[in-house]
């Protein structure tokens, strides 16, 4: 593997090491194993807690950040890079740990895990996996018939700017710009807040995860004439902080509003989306969540549109009006208005 970032310096691991083997052997003495078990099947908030008490998440988190950053603190600070932010600090315990990183997953004990960041491309793989995650839904053919909807509406526009919001690795920007890209000028912009993960966006690899990798290099060849004529950048970029800048004739936010901004900050961020529309302009916010988690996003995203004066097309998709004379919007009685100028 070749490491995309230089490494610094060899943590020191054993004496940490040592400390993680005794937990788990009152483990096995005193313990049910069978609290280590993987797989998809449910865990109670009790099971997390009685594993709590053999092996602190807490404290084997901070062990992993502090040899993640012996190897490579220098280029993370360079980056921006919070580790903390990543994948890890939402799981709830060891075993939430191995379901969510596949780097993980070979380890049945979290001294295997941690004994195993004495080699730097053990680090650097786990450090890529920390910000894409498969839970994180980040792969092509996320949302399908929301973009065929949006080829749909776009179509006759000959000159597009849009902007994909929180893009993760890439693979939706890809999809848009290939779908909208064939005999026309198209830029688009793919927005992350992850350094690692624009990095992994750029490059169009994941360190960690080969497939995926490979599912997007052969996607790209499979549409090279349908993105001959698209520009496709990526970008740094926190919703929360505003709009990029300049006006857009497209913004996708999928998977973000009602994930990972709720509340106030997915009221913010709303506001940030409309901001960003040109007149006439397109915006799609959609999810895949959970039902219950789903209704809340939508809802609130229905009362953000309205508040920002956008059109509701269908659920999900919102347009900003042209505006026309005296106020009034390029639309006929009819409703329907033609594309932008």
């Amino acid at each position: 593997m070749t490491l995309w970032l230089p490494a610094h310096r060899a943590p020191e691991l054993g004496e940490r090491v040592a400390w993680w083997r005794a937990r788990e052997e009152a483990l096995r003495r005193h313990g049910p194993l069978r609290l280590l078990r993987a797989g998809p099947s449910p865990r109670t908030p009790g099971i997390h807690r009685r594993l709590e008490a053999w092996l602190p998440f807490g404290t084997w988190r901070e062990d992993v950040y502090e040899a993640l950053r012996a190897w490579f603190g220098p280029a993370l600070e360079e980056l921006g890079v919070r580790l903390e932010r990543g994948a890890l600090a939402h799981a709830r315990s060891w075993v939430d740990a191995r379901a969510w990183l596949p780097p993980l997953g070979v380890h049945r004990f979290p001294s295997e895990a941690l004994a195993a960041l004495d080699e730097p491309e053990a680090a650097h793989e786990l450090l890529f996996a920390l910000y894409a995650p498969p839970r994180w839904g980040a792969a092509l053919g996320r949302y399908p018939d929301r973009l065929a909807r949006l080829v749909e509406a776009l179509a006759g526009r000959r000159r597009l700017r849009a902007w994909d919001v929180g893009c993760a690795t890439g693979e939706g920007t890809w999809e848009f710009a290939a779908a909208l890209g064939a005999h026309r000028s198209l830029e688009v912009v793919g927005s992350t807040p992850w350094p690692l993960e624009r990095l992994m966006a750029e490059r169009g690899v994941r360190p960690h995860d080969p497939a995926a990798s490979a599912a997007l290099a052969s996607f790209r060849r499979a549409h090279a004439e349908d993105l001959a004529g698209a520009c496709v950048r990526f970008v740094v970029h926190d919703l929360r902080a505003g709009p990029l800048p300049g006006a857009f004739d497209a913004v996708l936010c999928h998977g973000l509003l009602g994930g990972l901004l709720r509340g106030a900050d997915a009221e913010r961020a709303f506001a940030h989306l409309a901001g960003a529309l040109a007149p006439g302009a397109l915006l799609s916010v959609a999810d895949r969540f959970r039902e219950d988690r789903a209704r809340t996003a939508r809802a609130q995203v229905r009362a953000s549109a309205e508040r920002a004066g956008l059109e509701e097309l269908e659920p999900g998709l919102y347009r900003r009006p042209i505006p026309g004379p005296r106020g009034a919007t390029a639309q006929g009685r009819s409703g329907r208005s033609g594309p932008a100028k």
